[in-house]
């Protein structure tokens, strides 16, 4: 009875972590797919500017509407250090999607397309955008991998288990997410989980082979070890 007792937390276990896992990719794919769709609509609203000379009013609000969600994908792709077209200074943590459209804006009524400044704000925007989409579908296909190792399924239903009583006290509302975040993000917390992941997998290898008597054996040893 501790045997299939054993056999069946274990399925659940790998069961939490094959859905935490596919739950992940999706994310990881629906942020791909709107950073993707945002890059279509700047492209298309940058040609106008550039080939047409026509500033589309239309587009830009609505890529403006985008840019706060889009910056927030993004996280550090879309921040960098800025130099402004023949200024011999930089911008520190420059928020490339919020500020760039702002500066496009700004330099086609100022002056038009014909500055150097806007097409160096374009490119800005497009190369960040294309490295974050290649970050993002890199972390998707590692996903597929993962979602076909039942080890890793393992390793993510403990850390769900562990995780659990920060989670209730996030979803309470008691913590906030950047202290959720930091929590689980510290070393202490990580080397818990790995060892309680360690500790776990051996234990249901040895119960499901020899039983759950020798566990108790081994357990025991290891406290009397400890002691004295």
């Amino acid at each position: 009875m501790d045997r299939i007792t054993v056999i069946v937390t274990l399925v659940v276990i790998l069961i939490i972590g094959f859905i935490k896992l596919l739950i992940n990719a999706n994310k990881v794919y629906q942020k791909k797919g709107q950073l993707i769709e945002f890059r279509n609509e700047f492209i298309e609203f940058s040609n106008e500017l550039v080939d047409k000379e026509t500033f589309n009013n239309s587009l830009y609000n609505k890529l403006k509407l985008k840019s706060s969600k889009i910056q927030s994908i993004m996280g550090s792709y879309g921040i960098g250090n800025y130099k402004p077209a023949f200024a011999n200074y930089f911008i520190n943590d420059y928020q490339v999607i919020l500020n760039s459209l702002s500066e496009i804006r700004t330099g086609y009524k100022t002056g038009g397309i014909f500055g150097s400044y806007d097409s160096d704000e374009i490119i800005l925007v497009d190369d960040a955008l294309l490295t974050c989409i290649g970050a993002y579908n890199d972390l998707y296909e590692e996903y597929k991998k993962e979602c076909k190792n039942p080890l890793i399924w393992f390793k993510e239903g403990i850390k769900v288990i562990v995780n659990l009583p920060i989670s209730i006290f996030y979803w309470g509302g008691l913590i906030k997410h950047t202290t959720y975040n930091k929590i689980i993000s510290t070393f202490l917390f990580k080397i818990i989980s790995f060892l309680v992941t360690l500790i776990g997998l051996i234990s249901s290898i040895v119960t499901i082979i020899a039983g759950i008597e020798p566990l108790k054996q081994f357990i025991s040893n290891i406290i009397k070890y400890i002691v004295n």
